[in-house]
């Protein structure tokens, strides 16, 4: 009986292939679809809420010292990530997004990591001027949570160990109270006296 898979295997012979040859060059995933990660480090602020919201742990940061600064490396390991989106959701400045790109096959796992390295330049403190009213929009915005402000007894605090000056913070003050560094002090224009001003007048 092994005739009738003889003719089978002499008409395949001279058949085309059944298979859809991969990938097809002109082949995209549909819209909206979450495929490899693309991480643009040019606008990372390196704020960490990637890594902080990724529940997988697929993202790590990777600091490295350098002369007037540090070198930041951050890695999405594909192998482990969900594609959820929760990273692009998060990151306020556009740095990570999801492709439609779907053509994660590789023999070697290195090949599915998206790697990316910025330069951050070591800031002076944060430093809180005079002007700050203690509305705590700082603490909330802060991604390493490092800012304490205590509005009943008027206080603003830094952890400056938390603090990775990502610059959220001095961004989103009403009152441009905050900065990298005391700002240069300014002489103070004596304002007349309104005597003198009705006199001129």
């Amino acid at each position: 009986m092994i005739f009738p898979y003889l003719r089978e295997a002499f008409v395949n012979l001279f058949s085309k292939p059944a298979d859809i040859p991969f990938p097809k060059p002109d082949d995209k995933g549909f819209a909206g679809y979450r495929g490899r990660i693309a991480y643009d480090a040019d606008k990372c602020v390196n704020c960490g809420m990637c890594v902080k919201v990724c529940s997988p742990g697929a993202i790590s940061r990777i600091y490295e010292d350098v002369e007037g600064g540090k070198r930041v490396t951050y890695e999405f390991d594909l192998t482990s990530c969900t594609f959820c989106g929760m990273c692009q959701d998060f990151c306020d400045d556009g740095a990570i997004s999801l492709t439609a790109d779907y053509h994660m096959v590789a023999r070697d796992a290195r090949e599915l990591r998206t790697r990316g390295t910025r330069f951050a330049p070591t800031l002076e403190d944060l430093y809180c001027s005079d002007s700050c009213i203690f509305c705590g929009i700082c603490q909330k915005t802060c991604p390493q949570s490092a800012i304490t402000v205590d509005r009943k007894a008027k206080s603003w605090a830094v952890d400056l160990e938390k603090c990775v000056q990502c610059g959220k913070c001095v961004g989103k003050c009403p009152k441009k109270a905050l900065s990298f560094g005391k700002p240069a002090e300014t002489e103070e224009v004596q304002e007349a006296p309104a005597a003198e001003k009705a006199a001129e007048e």
